[in-house]
């Protein structure tokens, strides 16, 4: 029986263009698959959403790209706070489409009680312990199926934040978050990391265009092609059988939307 795709993401896997998920599907011609990929996720829904798509398929494998954490999902169940909500620029993302509520994950943007709880709550450290809590999750999850599970991050999300990358800069922060005492025993529980650069940090590497001026950290297609090429096909080629080899044209025709003034 085929494997039943299961891709989940923020707006750099999303795209307004062809992103790595768009170049996976293509490679491996797969039909079976589902897309979770949504502008504005945070690594809480992109890792839950994933997670309960798959019990819901057979041989489902499950490829997720997280994103920077100066950004959070907030669980929304409360039907005046829905209607509120439905109305905004990020509406519910749902973790299983039953549910009447959701994650209401807003990216950068910070709107209504989103705002006064970045100026006041909002911290650091707190996010990187939940996103490694929801790391080691998946990973258990995906061991104890025995499910085939590639963790990709798209941009080094432990080193810098996105309100820094869309300032365009010529080096790449580092706060070395993972060093962090109250940090480090979760980070011990980690099985890996597959790549710990990210999409952004393999392009700053590589000297390839990243930035946008009006999509800010938002990288074409040709980026996500040779992304894709380094650090997905090796492991997905053991999974799938490669049916497109050659994208080199598709990547740089899609490029082109990336150059537009806007989507």
């Amino acid at each position: 029986m085929p494997a039943n795709l299961i891709i989940s993401g923020g707006s750099i896997t999303h795209g307004g263009w062809s992103t790595w998920k768009d170049f996976v599907i293509d490679r491996y011609a797969i039909q079976q698959y589902y897309n979770l990929a949504k502008v504005g996720l945070g690594n809480e829904a992109i890792i839950n959403r994933a997670i309960v798509q798959s019990t819901m398929v057979n041989d489902p494998v499950i490829i997720i790209m997280l994103t920077n954490i100066d950004k959070w999902d907030w669980y929304v169940g409360d039907s005046n706070k829905l209607k509120v909500i439905e109305n905004e620029k990020h509406t519910i993302s749902p973790i299983h489409n039953n549910d009447s509520g959701g994650y209401w994950s807003t990216g950068s943007h910070f709107p209504l009680f989103k705002e006064y709880y970045k100026k006041h709550y909002y911290d650091t450290t707190y996010q990187v312990i939940q996103t490694l809590t929801n790391i080691i999750m998946i990973q258990s999850y995906c061991t104890k199926k025995n499910i085939p599970l590639l963790i990709l991050f798209d941009s080094p999300i432990f080193e810098c934040f996105e309100s820094e990358l869309n300032q365009n800069p010529t080096v790449l922060p580092n706060h070395a978050m993972l060093d962090n005492p109250s940090v480090l025993p979760y980070v011990k529980l980690i099985d890996h990391f597959h790549d710990d650069c990210g999409l952004i940090g393999y392009c700053f590497k590589h000297g390839i265009p990243w930035y946008h001026a009006t999509y800010k950290g938002h990288p074409g297609s040709t980026a996500h092609y040779r992304y894709a090429k380094s650090h997905i096909y090796n492991w997905a080629d053991n999974i799938f059988k490669v049916v497109n080899n050659d994208q080199t044209h598709h990547a740089n025709k899609m490029d082109k939307l990336w150059h537009l003034p806007k989507y």
